[in-house]
Formats: structure tokens, C-alpha cells, sequence
């Protein structure tokens, strides 16, 4: 899995330092899984379309749907946008 490009979410209800990451690739429940390994993961599966959040304290959130092909990246007020680095190089580090 590897991200193919960012996005800036203009006008985002989630905050103003918000970013979507598209994939190569749908988001599953291993990838999902794997994601968690950064922070603490809120998975809601009781829905129509699962819903997930990892929360890595003090550094960003990511949040997304299972089966997508991106989820969002929020970053705190402020903060440059190097933690997306950070992410886009875990994420190719990911067998699926």
C-alpha cells in the first residue's frame, strides 16, 4: 500500500490544518489494524460503513471509512505538514 497524493481540505468541519491521503489501494481491517500501531484506534464496525480513527496524541488524527481508497489526516492548528511524511512512509512499509 503506498499513499499516492495529498490533499488540502479546504474549508474542513474537522479543523483548518486538515489533509485527505489517497491510496493505491482500499482501506481493510489488517491496514486499519496496522494504522492503530501509531496511537490509539476508535473502530465502529456497527455501521453501514465502518468507521475508524487513530489518535496520536499531541501529533494528529487520522480518520477514515473501511473499504475507501483515503481517509483524513488532522493536524493541529499551526503545525507544518511534516508529520504527512512521516505517515506516507509507514504506510509503504504496510504488507497487506
Amino acid at each position: 500500500m503506498k499513499v499516492v497524493y495529498f490533499e488540502y481540505e479546504e474549508g474542513c468541519l474537522e479543523g483548518c490544518n486538515v489533509y485527505s491521503a489517497y491510496l493505491d489501494d482500499s482501506i481493510n481491517k489488517n491496514f486499519i489494524d496496522y494504522l492503530a500501531k501509531l496511537g490509539k484506534l476508535v473502530y465502529i464496525t456497527d455501521m453501514k460503513k465502518p468507521v475508524f480513527k487513530v489518535i496520536v496524541r499531541g501529533k494528529y488524527t487520522m480518520k477514515g471509512n473501511e473499504n475507501d481508497d483515503h481517509f483524513l489526516i488532522i493536524l493541529p492548528e499551526g503545525e507544518d505538514i511534516s508529520p504527512l511524511l512521516t505517515i506516507k512512509e509507514f504506510i509503504a512499509s504496510y504488507v497487506g
